[in-house]
């Protein structure tokens, strides 16, 4: 019994990480609506993944669906809060959507994660000044 169970979560995991590749590469060839529906696979099988969430949410940004990009990096930051890409990402989503008191507060967290940030603080800056 225990051995099925081993296969079977093996065979899993060995999809999740084929599917996740697979809206990468995807992605990564502007491929973004074909890439978003092998995000949605890898989470069904692992919904909890934070980089498939933020990796999802860059693909719907792309594509300027910009509410569901700020869901994908919201449930991406509610799994790993102190991921500064995500926050980044979010904050450029609502810079985009001109929410910039929305993306000064998300280029914040990311300097509280990575004060090194120069883009970061170059955004925050950015985001004041429409204030």
């Amino acid at each position: 019994m225990v051995k099925i169970k081993d296969e079977n979560e093996q065979k899993l995991q060995n999809m999740f990480r084929a599917w996740y590749r697979k809206g990468i590469v995807l992605a990564n060839n502007g491929k973004y609506f074909e890439a978003i529906n092998w995000y949605d696979r890898a989470l069904e099988i692992r919904p909890h993944h934070a980089d498939a969430w933020y990796e999802k949410g860059l693909a719907l940004y792309h594509i300027e669906l910009y509410e569901e990009a700020l869901k994908s990096f919201g449930e991406s930051l509610r799994i790993n809060p102190n991921d500064p890409d995500a926050w980044y990402a979010k904050g450029t989503t609502f810079f985009n959507m001109r929410l910039y008191s929305n993306a000064l507060v998300c280029y914040n967290e990311t300097l509280k994660i990575d004060p090194q940030d120069a883009i970061a603080l170059f955004m925050e800056e950015s985001a004041a000044k429409y204030m």
